[in-house]
């Protein structure tokens, strides 16, 4: 009977979807090794050292740039508040010789200073009653002059 069976197939051809497939057995492949020549790497390194340098640079340059500002801002400030110390003295010297020359001009026009001028200088009489005129208009557009009464 085992020769028999042998002879006939039983229904495993017809059912192969069935059947389990052979795994191909997958070969280990060598593990590559990637050689590095040692002036990449020195290479690599150099260029990631001049991007920081490039930063440190442009960070140096902004704060030189912000220091800068800083300092000619001062100095403006400074010599804002020199000039407006120095008008603030400007000031008080004018208003001291404008009080001195207010004193002066009423000084020199008191009444009693305008007649002496007048008497001394100018030759001029003093008023009294007996040189007082008075003018009086009348008709016909006519000037009177009299004496007091």
């Amino acid at each position: 009977m085992a020769e028999t069976a042998y002879k006939y197939d039983y229904g495993y051809s017809r059912n192969a979807a069935a059947q389990p497939q052979k795994q191909q057995q997958v070969k280990a492949q060598p593990k590559l090794e990637v050689i590095v020549n040692p002036l990449a790497k020195e290479i690599a390194r150099e260029k990631e050292v001049n991007k920081l340098a490039y930063k440190v640079s442009a960070v140096l340059a902004a704060a030189l740039v912000v220091f800068s500002v800083f300092c000619y801002s001062c100095v403006l400030i400074s010599d804002a508040s020199h000039g407006l110390a120095d008008a603030k003295n400007d000031l008080i010297i004018h208003q001291a010789k404008n009080e001195e020359l207010r004193a002066e001009l009423n000084s020199l026009v008191a009444s009693v200073d305008i007649d002496k001028y007048a008497v001394e200088k100018l030759g001029l009489i003093k008023v009294s009653a007996e040189n007082e005129v008075y003018l009086m208009a009348q008709a016909d557009n006519k000037v009177i002059y009299s004496a007091k009464d």
